[in-house]
């Protein structure tokens, strides 16, 4: 990187995702989720928003189920980061979840402004039931196989 070697850029996101997914992982849950953000981070500094929004995503989830007291901060912090995106990154991305769940936290504590820029943002990408539809996809998408399961089914 000091070399200014653009292949080292992807490598070092990657890296900080590894190091997360491997704390996940081994249950190291308060290791894990400041390596995210760490990604997350990183990623937008190189303006790679795919990358950090897939991180901020990660991190906010983890949080949800094993740090709830970080979870809105975590989540408010993907939203900024993909408020920029066009229509076709959004509907193409990770980021419909970010917004989805977003929204149900700006709906709960009346932030009016945002919750009419998300609805507005969402309608037009995807119809007036765009939530359900979000969730709908949410609960359809495959999960994701651990390595040990991949060789599994494999053999």
């Amino acid at each position: 990187m000091l070399q200014k070697d653009p292949a080292c850029l992807p490598l070092v996101i990657q890296f900080y995702g590894y190091q997360a997914a491997y704390a996940q992982i081994r249950r190291r849950f308060s290791e894990a989720i400041p390596l995210y953000i760490q990604q997350a981070e990183f990623a937008e500094q190189q303006n790679l928003p795919t990358s950090a929004l897939n991180a901020w995503y990660q991190a906010a989830e983890l949080c949800r189920r094993k740090d709830t007291g970080r979870h809105y901060d975590v989540l408010e912090k993907g939203y900024k980061a993909g408020v920029h995106l066009s229509d076709d990154e959004i509907s193409a991305s990770i980021y419909i979840y970010i917004l989805r769940d977003y929204y149900g936290y700006a709906f709960a504590n009346k932030l009016s402004a945002i919750i009419e820029d998300i609805d507005a943002k969402m309608n037009r990408l995807f119809g007036p039931e765009w939530k359900a539809d979000v969730d709908k996809i949410r609960k359809n998408r495959a999960p994701m196989l651990l390595p040990t399961e991949i060789s599994n089914t494999i053999n």
